[in-house]
């Protein structure tokens, strides 16, 4: 890509489109809580308090794994 594409090295990605990586020997791990943050700052909702749901996280998850 680089004969067809003018390219900088500037490290490892550690933001991209409002999602924060983070790059480490176990992995790596995504994440928008800054950008829901922002948005909640933007209508005035950032002393909102979470609330759980009525569903299991992994179980969520597993649901959307293609089989």
């Amino acid at each position: 890509m680089a004969k067809e594409f003018e390219m900088t090295d500037i490290g490892l990605i550690s933001y991209y489109l409002g999602i924060e990586v983070k790059q480490r020997d176990d992995g790596i791990f995504i994440s928008q809580e800054a950008y829901a943050k922002e948005v909640l700052k933007k209508f005035n909702m950032k002393n909102y308090n979470p609330i759980s749901i009525p569903i299991e996280i992994l179980y969520a998850m597993r649901s959307l794994v293609v089989k």
